[in-house]
């Protein structure tokens, strides 16, 4: 196999790392969103505390769980990072495929607002 089928599958395989890592950030937004929105929505039903108690724990014990997979997942970016490296790919940049906001873009996202109001 010559460098450019190399550099090629790095490539692909770039791609779906990146997508899996947004993917799982992504799910961890939405989780937390909607644990947060939780509360909110019991004032506003005018329930009790423990209305829906149980259903956070679940939601607060599924947080913990995507926590895992995304440190398993840069883990394994990681080890790809050395393969990389063990293939002779070093000089090869493979990021770039998704837009990263920057930190005022997170600071002032509507989300974030959103939950400080419901705090």
């Amino acid at each position: 196999m010559n460098e450019n089928d190399l550099t090629t599958i790095a490539r692909q395989i770039a791609e779906q790392l990146f997508d899996t890592e947004e993917a799982v950030d992504n799910a961890l937004e939405k989780l937390a969103l909607f644990i947060a929105f939780m509360p909110v929505a019991r004032r506003n039903a005018n329930l009790s505390i423990g209305f829906g108690q149980v259903a956070i724990r679940r939601m607060t014990a599924a947080v913990d769980k995507i926590a895992e997979v995304r440190q398993q997942l840069a883990g394994a970016h990681s080890e790809l990072a050395d393969a990389q490296s063990k293939l002779g790919l070093d000089a090869v940049a493979f990021g770039g495929f998704s837009d990263k906001p920057g930190r005022r873009h997170i600071m002032s996202a509507p989300t974030l607002r959103l939950v400080d109001q419901a705090a």
